[in-house]
């Protein structure tokens, strides 16, 4: 069986939209590679990997301004979290 070839991908901007909060699930399917590939190069872009599932965090009731994107790299979570939480506070 011939070796895949390696998808060129640019590390800074992967490290870029990793740390404004996308999911490695999301990466993925942008890059049109398999999870366990952006998973390897995130990490060799230097980013430190978040933790998996729904995070216990409190928020405040209000969370003033800013961008789903922007509250995630303040709490350290990804988007989709903050956005899960905010549809469970106001559900």
């Amino acid at each position: 069986m011939p070796k895949q070839l390696k998808k060129e991908i640019d590390l800074t901007l992967l490290k870029k939209l990793y740390e404004e909060g996308a999911t490695l699930t999301e990466l993925s399917k942008k890059f049109k590679v398999s999870y366990t590939a952006i998973r390897n190069r995130v990490k060799k872009a230097g980013c430190e990997l978040r933790k998996q599932g729904i995070a216990e965090i409190e928020l405040p009731k209000d969370l003033g301004e800013g961008s789903l994107r922007e509250l995630a790299k303040k709490y350290g979570v990804s988007y989709q979290t903050i956005a899960n939480r905010k549809k469970k506070d106001n559900g």
